[in-house]
């Protein structure tokens, strides 16, 4: 739970005011504080309850579409910029969901707890250093997570830092075993730094814990691949299959 709450950028507190803000929809003193705004009238408040509604039956573009007739002090409240990135993630509209990271970044950017929500602000921006710091200052504020250390692993990735891919998608697995997307990191990492034997690794523990079958056939027509292909690490991989 501390995970969720974190990565949705809310406080437990806000996240109680806005569970007792849907029960009591008729407080608007109670739902002018957790907007942390001065007043609510009875259109902004029948707004809200309209947006939590669509919300409930989830109709996301008609949400987006609402959201953008709002007045400002409502439409630039922590809770509802927010929402509008989790409300345009759930759409699949990525262009909303970039306009909405834009709006919460320019709006409340030095906020710590809004920061690991901002990663893939950071991420469209290629602004890998300050996704990393991000997450390192989260790792070291809960004591370590699996999930991080992906996180990072896809990052470094990204950025054509294939050493430290490799190296976090390994401690990924030491913490989590389990953890199958690590493992298609540590492959592609692996392949394109040209360290052949840990790509086997991967691609053997892909098919012989997750039940997937990697087709040579396959890997050979990729383009990244076809020097991993030639090499004998490859070879034996093949030959065993």
């Amino acid at each position: 739970m501390d995970w969720y709450d974190y990565s949705k950028g809310q406080l437990y507190t806000d996240s109680i005011r806005q569970a007792i803000v849907l029960l009591l929809p008729e407080e608007k003193n109670l739902l002018a504080k957790l907007l942390g705004t001065s007043g609510i009238d009875k259109k902004e408040s029948e707004q809200f309850i309209e947006l939590g509604n669509l919300m409930k039956e989830q109709k996301y573009d008609e949400w987006l579409k609402k959201y953008t007739k709002l007045p400002n002090k409502l439409k630039y409240s922590r809770i509802l910029l927010v929402t509008r990135i989790l409300t345009a993630s759930a759409s699949g509209n990525e262009s909303e969901y970039r306009l909405a990271l834009e709006a919460l970044h320019e709006k409340m950017g030095d906020d710590p707890t809004l920061s690991l929500i901002l990663i893939d602000y950071y991420f469209y921006e290629e602004d890998y250093a300050t996704a990393q710091d991000v997450l390192d200052k989260l790792s070291e504020h809960i004591g370590g997570d699996a999930s991080i250390d992906a996180m990072k692993a896809n990052i470094y990735l990204t950025s054509e830092d294939y050493a430290k891919s490799i190296k976090y998608a390994q401690k990924a697995i030491e913490q989590e075993a389990e953890y199958e997307d690590s493992y298609w990191t540590l492959m592609s990492a692996s392949v394109l730094g040209k360290q052949y034997e840990t790509a086997v690794v991967a691609i053997e523990k892909l098919e012989s814990d997750f039940g997937y079958e990697i087709f040579p056939e396959e890997i050979e027509k990729a383009e990244d691949y076809k020097e991993f292909s030639k090499s004998e690490a490859y070879k034996k991989w093949k030959e065993n299959k």
